[in-house]
């Protein structure tokens, strides 16, 4: 089951990104995980030529692009496209314009369907959901089996792009005990939204790539991940690709934002201005982004998670880089996975009695405490390391069940460790 897998980098969805994913590929591997994604009618089926799917994934369906189509059923049937010689297609079965449309159009075809969802007559029925503090526990019926698997993640999107990978691998017959086991160690793959430090203590979600409802409701769950920070503020533009009624568009974003429990809204564009009255959340309203940037002041923000999430054309990357703490370029990239194969790779090479103890004092010699201890936990290390008592009460805080080991322990710091 350890398969070599080459995945598309980031949201590479696009007629040239599907094109840079292909020629990752490599004659080693073994199976290719290519997201495609469309704006407009006619682009799918350039991109069928060219990835040309034994096994289809359907998603979701949303408000992205819907601007340029007749209907919600007309984008279905454009996404569908791709999967026309698929010999797999795997959806969620809750989606009913996407059920009923996927049965009329192969129905009586000899492709595999497998369905999923909450609906009784699913393939792999979801029973519930359990979400915890940090992670998700899906009950669910496969084979006429109850069972369960836990990830790592709390958010709608992961929760739903887990269930489709976890039915993927039924397809592939993957041992599924191994998978239930292997759900756990799952890694947020890095996505176009950024999250960055910023100046007076804020903490940024930049997402200024995409506006549309879902999306917005999405990156709002990903906003509520972060639970450092009482005060969030959601910066907005215009939701440029909606087929709602503009009237019930921002009825329906202000509900979002409520639900969210977002505490203040900056709306950006003419919409905002005209439906303002709709909007019952602390909110100011500019017509531009640049009337924004010119009334723009630090001292409005601070302590806060901001949320910046925009259409291309309102340029949002300006409002970003006013809150940036750093806008040098000097980065360092930890790979996790590759850490997950160091640690894998060693432990192979143990005895089986043998245990594993994983030194990260220093912030993990500057790689990041939490991070590194999170990943090792999740490998099943069965220590960790620091140098002082601090450093394991911090972890502590962070919720790392793991054993710590202080080396340098004093008396004085008995009441921290007990």
């Amino acid at each position: 089951n350890n398969l070599k897998v080459c995945q598309s980098p980031r949201s590479y969805n696009s007629q040239i990104g599907v094109a840079l994913s292909l020629w990752n590929l490599t004659k080693d591997d073994n199976l290719g995980i290519i997201e495609a994604g469309i704006s407009n009618k006619g682009e799918m089926q350039t991109l069928e030529r060219i990835i040309k799917p034994q096994i289809g994934i359907f998603t979701n369906i949303g408000d992205a692009h819907q601007i340029y189509f007749n209907s919600i059923e007309e984008k279905i049937e454009e996404k569908l496209i791709l999967f026309k010689d698929s010999k797999t297609i795997i959806y969620c079965m809750d989606n009913i314009h996407v059920h009923n449309i996927i049965q009329n159009k192969l129905n009586g075809s000899n492709k595999e369907i497998l369905t999923w969802g909450k609906n009784e007559n699913a393939v792999l029925r979801i029973l519930k959901v359990e979400k915890q503090k940090s992670n998700s526990i899906i009950h669910y019926i496969y084979s006429g089996e109850e069972s369960l698997f836990t990830i790592p993640f709390t958010d709608k999107a992961s929760i739903e792009n887990a269930i489709n990978a976890f039915a993927a691998c039924l397809t592939l017959n993957i041992d599924i005990d191994t998978l239930k086991k292997r759900t756990n160690c799952l890694q947020s793959l890095e996505m176009r939204l950024e999250i960055k430090e910023g100046i007076n203590q804020n903490l940024i979600i930049n997402d200024s790539y995409s506006s549309d409802l879902m999306s917005l409701s999405l990156a709002l769950d990903f906003l509520n991940q972060q639970k450092d920070y009482s005060q969030k503020t959601a910066i907005l533009s215009d939701i440029t690709q909606s087929y709602t009624f503009k009237e019930e568009l921002y009825k329906e974003i202000n509900s979002l934002l409520i639900d969210r429990k977002i505490n203040a809204l900056v709306g950006i564009g003419e919409d905002f201005l005209k439906y303002k009255s709709l909007l019952s959340i602390d909110n100011r309203v500019f017509s531009t982004t640049q009337d924004f940037l010119k009334e723009f002041s630090l001292k409005d923000f601070n302590n806060q998670i901001i949320l910046i999430k925009g259409a291309r054309s309102f340029e949002f990357e300006r409002i970003s880089r006013l809150f940036e703490k750093k806008t040098h370029q000097t980065v360092l990239e930890i790979n996790l996975s590759s850490l997950a194969h160091n640690v894998n790779y060693f432990k192979k090479k143990l005895k089986e009695n043998v245990k594993l103890m994983a030194m990260v004092k220093a912030h993990s010699y500057g790689s990041g405490s939490y991070e590194i201890a999170k990943s090792l936990s999740k490998q099943h290390t069965d220590y960790l390391a620091v140098a002082f008592a601090d450093e394991g009460v911090e972890l502590r805080h962070n919720d790392i069940k793991l054993p710590i080991m202080v080396m340098s322990a004093q008396s004085k710091d008995l009441n921290k460790l007990l």
